[in-house]
């Protein structure tokens, strides 16, 4: 806020105040209502109907927040009379610069409502001293060379003036006149600029329905037409013209994450250094995160990461705290909080997260698999081996089937064979020791024996050990081929 309007707060009665913190929390939640804005410095003339200057200062803000929405002409017209009522002609000749150079949809009557303004008003009263006398010098030389040119080249004298030779007051209409024409004419092609670019977006704007939020879904040509139209924007490429309309999607298409996140791409692709740029982005993954889309993966997840990027480790932890909260099977959720803390080194933290996981997992499946996972940390980014075989056994134990933990002892197995120098003994009587359980079917005794017999062939030095385990893997596929021989009788009765 502005620091002679916090001046001015500051004097005023507390009832007053309430109701201008009220609309202040509006307008900023809804910057682009025009009706909201016209309510707000309705209120505010009233309230301090002798400040001028901060009225002034609130409708410049008004028009900054929403003056080029395609519906923002009735803000710009009450603009226009507060000035005309203060008498300031010559900032209403300003708005009036500024308006019809803006695609809107009442551009026609703006344009012939300034036609008429400059018709009624003084040039001297409707311009500024600099700019009229400019206008003037102009209008008079083209006078006076219209003059010479009718009088067919007959010299003037050089101690005369044309203006004491011409009726006073015929000259002045005459000088009003050209200024006239001349101040319209400037702003024709302006009129016609404007006139093409509202020609542009005037299919797009038709074909809103619904500018307002409503928890009814869109129609499909609805959202189809706010893609199009957005695109139509980020192609012209005026960052103000693209961030208005994006802000006017999202209150149509609030509950619709894709236009969201589409916003967030666009100010990325920027590049931008600008706080205003990084205030934006956050800004938006707040309204969409705490109020739109609480609970939904997608777009919180890539708040998270963003809040990351920007070295907020604790606000994305939590968020992605609140995730699991919400949904706690999303594999997705649980690996980025994983990843988040051992990214940030957190090594001890990550080790819980593991195992709580783990413990509380509601499949094997999903429990063998962060196992795995547990396991590769330990012992690729705390290099202990040891621990991370710990890991692998202490889930084979719990799961009691060598078939659904045949990933589980192939890892194990893949650790062991890490070690330098590798223990050919160690890893063989491993294998030997997986042959042996209980609970192991051939076809698993098939897959271990094989992966005995590729292992000595590549790093073995015992041709004996290498042929022992041959013949063995040879035993396991004639008992294998027994069995499925068997199956197929049974079926064949069956």
């Amino acid at each position: 806020m502005i620091r002679k309007h916090n001046a001015a707060l500051r004097h005023t009665p507390r009832a007053v105040l309430d109701i201008f913190w009220v609309f202040d929390r509006g307008l900023k939640a809804i910057p682009l209502s025009v009706d909201l804005w016209i309510h707000y410095m309705g209120y505010m003339k009233s309230a301090y109907p002798d400040d001028e200057d901060m009225i002034r200062e609130q409708f410049e803000r008004a028009v900054e927040a929403c003056g080029i929405e395609f519906r923002s002409d009735r803000l710009w017209d009450h603009y226009i009379k507060f000035e005309l009522e203060c008498k300031q002609y010559s900032r209403v000749t300003d708005i009036y610069e500024r308006l019809i150079a803006t695609p809107t949809h009442g551009f026609l009557n703006n344009f012939e409502c300034f036609k008429d303004y400059v018709k009624k008003y003084p040039k001297n009263k409707i311009l500024e001293a600099v700019k009229f006398l400019e206008l003037r010098k102009e209008v008079l030389a083209e006078i006076k060379e219209a003059d010479a040119k009718k009088n067919h080249g007959r010299k003037i004298d050089s101690g005369s003036d044309s203006d004491e030779m011409a009726d006073p007051m015929e000259q002045r209409t005459k000088e009003e006149n050209l200024m006239k024409e001349k101040m319209i004419a400037s702003r024709i092609v302006i009129h016609k600029n404007t006139a093409e670019m509202v020609a542009l977006r005037l299919p797009y704007e038709e074909m809103i329905k619904r500018p307002y939020f409503h928890v009814k879904p869109l129609e499909r040509s609805q959202i189809r037409n706010w893609k199009e139209y957005l695109e139509f924007e980020i192609g012209h490429g005026s960052y103000k013209r693209i961030v208005v309309l994006f802000e006017r999607c999202l209150i149509a298409c609030a509950l619709y994450e894709e236009f969201w996140t589409k916003y967030v791409s666009y100010l990325e692709s920027l590049e931008s250094d600008d706080q205003e740029v990084k205030d934006r982005i956050e800004d938006i993954y707040i309204r969409a995160c705490t109020v739109h889309h609480k609970n939904k993966p997608g777009i919180n997840l890539t708040w998270a990461l963003h809040l990351e990027n920007n070295g907020q480790y604790d606000k994305a932890a939590q968020i992605l705290d609140m995730l699991d909260s919400v949904s706690p099977d999303k594999k997705l959720i649980i690996q980025r909080r994983i990843n988040l803390e051992r990214r940030r080194n957190c090594n001890d933290r990550v080790c819980e997260l593991y195992e709580h996981y783990i413990s509380t997992a509601n499949s094997s499946l999903t429990s063998i698999l962060l196992t795995i996972k547990y396991a590769r940390f330990v012992w690729k980014m705390l290099h202990n081996t040891d621990r991370a075989s710990e890991i692998l056994l202490a889930e084979v134990e719990k799961i009691n089937n060598v078939q659904k933990s045949s990933r589980l002892l192939l890892q194990l197995i893949e650790i062991k064979m890490s070690d330098n120098p590798m223990n050919i003994s160690a890893i063989v009587k491993l294998i030997d020791s997986i042959l042996t359980m209980k609970s192991i079917e051939v076809e698993q005794q098939v897959i271990f024996a094989q992966r005995k017999v590729e292992f000595l062939e590549e790093f073995g030095k015992d041709i004996l050990l290498i042929n022992r385990a041959s013949t063995e893997l040879k035993r396991y596929m004639k008992t294998y081929n027994e069995s499925e021989k068997k199956s197929e009788v049974i079926d064949t009765k069956t």
